[in-house]
C-alpha cells in the first residue's frame, strides 16, 4: 500500500473495528510475518509502552527476533483490550467464532477486504501489511539520504 493517504483511508474505515485496526496497525508498524503475529499473548502487551520491544521466536525461521511496539500500536493495543475481554494468556488476534487465533489465511482475507473498500487495485493479502512497512521504510530511508546529499553538494 504505497498511498499514505490510501493508509489513513483504510485506518478510518476500521476505526469501529479494535481487532482489525490493531492488526492493521501492529502489521505496518513491525514488519511482523502475519503468522509471527498471530501468535502474540496478551500478556506480552498488556502493559508496553510506546518505545517497549517484545522478543519472539519466529515461526517460519526459529530464531529470535526483538521488535519495538510505537505509539501508534501501543494505542491500538489499549484500544482492542479495553473493547473486549481477554485473560493474559489468549492470543491477541482472536478469531471472532471461537476463542482460537486467527489463521494466516484469514489475515489474507481481511488485508483483501480491506484494500478493496478503499478501492486499492492489485492483489493484496496477508504478506501486504509486511511489504507494505519495507516499501515505506525503502522510500522515507532513500529521500532522507537524498537530502542529505543534496544539501552536502
Amino acid at each position: 500500500i504505497r498511498s499514505l493517504d490510501d493508509i489513513q483511508l483504510i485506518r478510518r474505515n476500521l476505526q469501529d473495528k479494535p481487532r482489525d485496526l490493531a492488526l492493521f496497525t501492529i502489521g505496518l508498524n513491525t514488519n511482523l510475518w502475519a503468522s509471527d503475529l498471530l501468535r502474540l499473548r496478551v500478556y506480552q502487551v498488556r502493559d508496553l509502552e510506546p518505545e517497549d520491544t517484545i522478543e519472539i521466536n519466529e515461526k517460519i525461521t526459529g530464531k529470535p527476533r526483538q521488535f519495538t511496539l510505537n505509539r501508534a500500536c501501543v494505542q491500538a493495543i489499549r484500544n482492542l483490550l479495553e473493547k473486549e475481554s481477554y485473560h493474559p494468556g489468549e492470543h491477541l488476534f482472536k478469531s471472532q467464532k471461537s476463542e482460537e487465533a486467527l489463521k494466516v489465511s484469514s489475515v489474507h482475507n481481511l488485508v483483501k477486504a480491506w484494500c478493496k473498500a478503499v478501492k486499492l487495485k492489485g492483489n493484496y493479502g496477508s504478506h501486504t501489511l509486511r511489504k507494505t512497512w519495507g516499501y515505506h521504510q525503502r522510500i522515507t530511508t532513500q529521500f532522507s539520504v537524498f537530502r542529505v546529499e543534496r544539501a552536502a553538494s
